[in-house]
C-alpha cells in the first residue's frame, strides 16, 4: 500500500520536478508538504497543491508511527522528515521512485528533531538525550554518514535552517525566559547575535534569495509573524497580526521568492493561508482542521541547480 501511494504522489511531482527544503530554495514552485493527524491519530505527512480549496493527498501511507517536521533537499526530489518508527525520533528521508524510506540517524538513545538541508546536499538537525540538557546540532550527509557535532548549545533550540544560498545556518534559543536568534558558518564558527532578548521566537525558514528569515514572535496568545535581515542591521519587520486569541505560525517561503504560505489558528482549527513576502495580501487557501500542522515545506520544483 506505502508504494502505490508514494507512487501516487511520485507520479504527480514528477510532473513539476526534474529528474534526479525547511529553508527554502530557489526555483519553480512545487507542492506543500505538511505534516497532519491521520485518521489512526498518528501524525502523518501530506501534500498539497498551494491554490485555495486543493486536495489533500497521503504523502506516505498511513500508519501507527509519527511522521513531522518535513524539509524538502536542493534536488526537489528528495525530503527529509522526522520520523519515530525506529523508536525513539531520528531523521529519515524519502526519494521518489525509492521505497521504503531510509533512517538516517537510527540512535538508541538520542531524539533528533528539526532536519534542515544545505545547498550542497547535507543535513543539520537537533540532537538531545533524555536529560534534555546535552543538545547539539549536528551534521551529516545525505545518505547519513560522516556525522558531525557543529554545536552545543545544551539546551532547547526553537527553530534551525540553513541557508539556501550560503553556508550559515540560524538558531533560535532561549536566554533565561527570553529568547535569542543567531547564525554561525556551516562547521559551527563564526557565531553572530542577530536578536536577543525576544519575548518569543520559533524560526521557520530562509528566504530563497537568503535575505529575510521567517519566525513566530509576539507574547501571550497574540503570536504573529516576523522577518529578520540576517546581514547588515539586522532589521526585523512585521509581517502578520494574529487577532486574539489567534496565532500564526509554520511558514514556508514560496521557492519562486514571491509569496509564504503560513498557518492561521483562529480559534477553530489550523488554516492554511497565503500572502506576499511583505504580508500584504493574506488570504486562506483552505481549512485543515481535522489535520492540525505540525510542520510545513514547499518543494523547490527543479531544484536549485536545475
Amino acid at each position: 500500500m506505502r508504494r502505490a501511494i508514494v507512487a501516487l504522489i511520485a507520479v504527480a511531482l514528477v510532473g513539476i520536478a526534474a529528474p534526479a527544503a525547511d529553508a527554502t530554495f530557489p526555483a519553480r514552485n512545487g507542492w506543500v508538504v505538511f505534516a497532519g493527524l491521520g485518521t489512526s491519530g498518528s501524525k502523518q505527512l501530506f501534500a498539497v497543491r498551494p491554490k485555495p480549496g486543493a486536495r489533500i493527498l497521503p504523502f506516505l501511507s498511513a500508519s501507527a508511527v509519527n511522521d513531522r517536521a518535513p524539509s524538502w533537499g536542493p534536488d526537489g526530489d528528495t525530503l527529509a522528515f522526522v520520523s519515530s518508527r525506529s523508536g525513539l525520533e531520528d531523521i529519515w528521508s524519502v526519494t521518489f521512485g525509492i521505497d521504503p524510506p531510509v533512517d538516517l540517524t537510527n540512535t538508541a538513545s538520542l531524539r533528533e528533531t528539526l532536519p534542515t538541508w544545505s545547498l550542497d546536499g547535507r543535513i543539520a538537525f537537533v540532537s538531545q538525550g533524555m536529560t534534555g540538557t546535552d543538545t547539539t546540532i549536528d551534521v551529516i550527509d545525505a545518505d547519513g554518514s560522516n556525522r558531525a557535532t557543529i554545536r552545543s548549545p545544551g539546551r532547547s533550540i526553537f527553530g534551525l535552517e540553513w541557508s539556501p544560498t550560503g553556508g550559515r545556518i540560524s538558531y533560535a534559543v532561549p536566554d533565561g525566559d527570553r529568547v535569542d536568534i543567531f547564525s554561525m558558518r556551516a562547521d559551527g564558527s563564526q557565531r553572530i547575535r542577530l536578536a536577543n532578548d525576544l519575548v518569543h521566537a520559533v524560526i521557520y525558514d530562509w528566504s530563497p534569495d537568503g535575505r529575510w528569515i521567517i519566525f513566530q514572535g509576539g507574547s501571550g496568545s497574540k503570536r504573529g509573524l516576523f522577518a529578520i535581515a540576517p546581514s547588515g542591521a539586522h532589521r526585523i519587520i512585521r509581517l502578520t497580526t494574529a487577532s486574539s486569541p489567534g496565532t500564526d505560525g509554520h511558514a514556508t517561503y514560496a521557492p519562486n521568492g514571491s509569496r509564504i504560505i503560513f498557518v492561521r489558528d483562529q480559534g477553530s482549527g489550523d488554516e492554511l493561508w497565503m500572502m506576499r513576502t511583505d504580508g500584504s495580501g493574506q488570504h486562506r487557501l483552505r481549512k485543515v482542521y481535522r489535520y492540525g500542522v505540525f510542520g510545513i515545506a514547499w518543494q523547490p520544483a527543479g531544484g536549485a541547480s536545475s
